[in-house]
C-alpha cells in the first residue's frame, strides 16, 4: 500500500510532463512482477499507444510521509519502467 501511494505522485509527475503533447490522453502505472512499475500512456477507451521516452524528464517519488525516496526509470520492453527504491528505517 506504501509503495502505491508513493507510486501515486510518480504518476502525477509523468502525467504532468506528458500532458502538454498529449492533452486527451492519460498516464498510469501498472505494477509488475518484479515490484516496479510500468509507466502506460494510452487514449480512451484503454487502448495503450508509445511515447517518447525522453518526454519524462524525471521522476520522484515520496512515502505516505511526504519523504522522498529515490526511484530510478529503466527501459522496458513495454516502454519505461519506474522502480523505487525501499526506505530503510
Amino acid at each position: 500500500m506504501q509503495k502505491l501511494q508513493s507510486l501515486a505522485r510518480i504518476a502525477l509527475c509523468s502525467a504532468a510532463l506528458l500532458a502538454g503533447a498529449a492533452q486527451a490522453h492519460n498516464v498510469w502505472l501498472e505494477p509488475d512482477a518484479e515490484g516496479g512499475y510500468l509507466i502506460q500512456f494510452g487514449g480512451h477507451a484503454g487502448k495503450l499507444e508509445a511515447f517518447d521516452p525522453a518526454k519524462l524528464q524525471s521522476v520522484r517519488a515520496f512515502d505516505r510521509r511526504g519523504r522522498g525516496v529515490e526511484a530510478r526509470v529503466q527501459q522496458a520492453a513495454q516502454g519505461l519502467r519506474v522502480l523505487p527504491s525501499p526506505r530503510r528505517q
